[in-house]
């Protein structure tokens, strides 16, 4: 039945609605109850007050019997009451006819009447049990002469009138309760469903993603949790896709770097086969050009090897104290064929001095070899790479930049993630797998660095990384 969150919250809602509509009947039943008691208790009070006078004109023979009578009568009816006048010695002076019914013998203690002789008005509910069982409130009030108290008297008046009253105050409430609940229901209902139409468009959309791997945005306007939630999803969303694509991209770039020689060994064992392949010169070339594509898927499968370590944090920095400068010097010098190749110049900006860094040696050298082939990758014939280095506060900066195509502003914040290839047309000399930059940024992070990139289309780029200096500069 409440399997549906929507249903859950409105239950949720409706049940503290109904407590707190609960609560406040019976605290405004009370106060009601209680304000209507007080105000006929204080009526009683001061009518009996007023009757005490009149009894003390008539002891004094300022009036009547017959006119006392009256006064008592109108009194009776006016507060439903019955009335009873006792002498000093509480002997039963006068009890007067109206609402004799109200009237119990058993009213007040001996204790209570000694207390009302002693100038003390007391004020007391019961039960009429020979009358239909109705709560009777009663008051006695002594008569006073100044000082002298001559006798006392009691008022019995049925309450009846304030439970009528309660009654329709409990209508009045049940009646507006159930308003108050029937708009609190549609209001509950439409808030819920507000709240929860972001999560059902989110379960609509994450399905369509899982199945047709389809990117649908689920509204996410606002600032509340369910908002920051849709916002967290349409970005989770599109990083799935993203991701999937760059992995579609990783299988293609594969799939061509192993094609090509591949395809090229089998060429050359079918000639060979064919008897079209025999001079030991062009056997020789040929297997020369194989190695070389052997090479090539060599280490295009340590890169994978190493990427695949490396996300399941299975491998171990073996750190030493190294001299960075002097890895740079080896680096620069096992790539300048390459760079005499290319006739590209390179721009080095190092100390002479020895910087030592607490660090893996080849996996540094990996960091180097990865960043400067990249950057020979891309810089045209005759161009041009500089190579710097940063002191900042405890630790070192390198920066590799060269003047080639760059990197656009789209491609820009994916660089380093893994199977991404910003040239998507390979550009002839561009080849790669896309895992070079993603194993660079492991392992400069995994040194407890930070590796960078700033670029602009068709004006170069310049990639960087910091690594943490050994105790000081001078190695000591």
């Amino acid at each position: 039945m409440f399997k549906s969150f929507a249903r859950r919250l409105m239950a949720g809602y409706l049940i503290v609605i109904l407590i707190t509509l609960m609560v406040l009947s019976l605290m405004l039943a009370y106060l009601f109850q209680d304000y209507y008691y007080k105000a006929k208790t204080e009526l009683i009070v001061n009518q009996g007050k007023e009757l005490s006078d009149a009894i003390n004109s008539y002891l004094k023979n300022e009036i009547d019997l017959e006119t006392l009578s009256k006064i008592m009568e109108d009194a009776e009816h006016q507060l439903n009451a019955g009335i009873i006048f006792f002498d000093r010695n509480g002997e039963l002076y006068k009890k007067f006819h109206s609402y004799e019914h109200l009237i119990s013998d058993d009213s007040f203690t001996d204790e209570e009447w000694n207390r009302v002789l002693n100038n003390e008005i007391i004020i007391k509910k019961y039960r009429n049990l020979t009358f239909f069982n109705d709560e009777v409130l009663s008051v006695a009030i002594p008569i006073s002469d100044g000082s002298l108290i001559v006798g006392a008297l009691s008022i019995h008046s049925l309450i009846y009138d304030i439970q009528n009253s309660m009654r329709q105050v409990l209508k009045f409430i049940i009646v507006a309760g159930l308003i108050a609940m029937s708009i609190a229901v549609f209001l509950t209902y439409l808030f819920s469903k507000r709240v929860t139409k972001p999560i059902t468009q989110m379960n609509i959309a994450a399905m369509k993603l899982v199945k047709k791997k389809e990117v649908e945005r689920v509204n996410d306007e606002g600032d509340d949790e369910v908002a920051q939630l849709a916002k967290t999803f349409n970005y989770m969303a599109e990083e799935i896709i993203k991701s999937e694509q760059i992995k579609r991209d990783f299988i293609a770039n594969v799939s061509h770097e192993l094609r090509t020689p591949i395809t090229f060994i089998s060429g050359v064992f079918q000639g060979i086969v064919d008897n079209k392949i025999t001079e030991i010169t062009e056997l020789k070339k040929f297997a020369y050009i194989g190695l070389d594509k052997i090479a090539n898927m060599s280490r295009l499968i340590q890169d994978l090897l190493d990427l695949s370590r490396i996300e399941a944090k299975s491998f171990e920095l073996q750190k030493t104290k190294i001299d960075l400068n002097e890895t740079i010097r080896r680096i620069l010098a096992h790539i300048e064929p390459k760079l005499t190749e290319k006739q590209i110049e390179l721009q080095v900006f190092i100390p002479d001095q020895s910087l030592w860094i607490y660090a893996d040696s080849f996996r540094i050298e990996q960091v180097l070899n990865n960043l400067l082939e990249n950057a020979i990758k891309y810089t045209p014939q005759n161009g041009m790479i500089q190579i710097k280095e940063f002191y900042l506060d405890n630790k070192v900066k390198v920066e590799i930049t060269d003047n080639g195509k760059g990197i656009s502003e789209a491609d820009l914040p994916f660089v380093f993630e893994r199977f991404y290839k910003a040239d998507k047309a390979r550009t002839p000399g561009t080849s790669g797998t896309g895992l070079g930059l993603a194993i660079v940024k492991s392992i400069v992070e995994a040194h407890g660095g930070e590796v960078s990139v700033k670029s602009k289309l068709n004006h170069g780029s310049t990639f960087s990384f910091t690594l943490p200096i050994w105790k000081n500069l001078t190695g000591n």
